[in-house]
C-alpha cells in the first residue's frame, strides 16, 4: 500500500513523544502528504445555547486547538508544511469522519495502552477510532520507553 495521505491526530498528550517524528518520517519516506488535526471538545460548554459566554468559550477552545497545531507544526521540519483541520465534537467520531472527509490513507495517532480498571474508567479514543476509521490506523505508546 502507498500512502498519499497520511493525518496526524495531535493533542495535549502528543507533545514531545515520537507520534509527530514518527508520522513526519513517514510522509517524507513515501512522499505522502501530511495533515495534522486536532478536535474541540466543546461538548461541556453549551455552544448549542445563544449565550454570548457558551460562544466564547466555544472560541477559546478553537484558537487553543489552532495553537496546538501551530506547535506541533513547529516541530517539524522547516521544509514540512502540513495542512492543519481543527474540527469540534467528539475526537473519537471527528477523527474517523476527518479521515474519511480527507481521504487518508493512514491516521497516525498516540494512545496510552491503558489495561484493566484504567481501561473501564477511561473509554479509549484510540480504541474507538480502531472500530470507525475507514483507512489503517498507526497506533504508537505514548508515556512508554522506545
Amino acid at each position: 500500500m502507498r500512502f498519499k495521505k497520511i493525518l496526524v491526530a495531535v493533542d495535549g498528550a502528543t507533545a514531545g513523544t515520537d507520534v509527530l517524528p514518527t508520522a513526519a518520517e513517514l510522509a517524507r519516506c513515501t512522499g505522502a502528504e501530511l495533515a495534522l488535526i486536532t478536535v474541540a471538545d466543546v461538548r461541556g460548554i453549551g455552544v448549542s445555547e445563544v449565550s454570548p459566554p457558551a460562544h466564547a468559550a466555544a472560541a477559546m477552545l478553537r484558537e487553543e486547538a489552532a495553537r496546538l497545531l501551530q506547535g506541533a507544526a513547529a516541530e517539524l521540519a522547516a521544509d514540512a508544511k502540513p495542512l492543519m483541520i481543527v474540527r469540534e465534537g467528539l475526537p473519537e467520531k471527528e477523527l474517523a469522519a476527518a479521515a474519511r472527509d480527507w481521504h487518508a490513507d493512514v491516521l497516525v495517532m498516540g494512545t496510552h495502552a491503558r489495561t484493566g480498571l484504567a481501561h473501564i474508567f477511561h473509554a479509549s479514543v484510540a480504541e474507538s477510532v480502531l472500530h470507525h476509521s475507514p483507512c489503517p490506523v498507526l497506533l504508537l505508546r505514548i508515556g512508554q520507553p522506545a
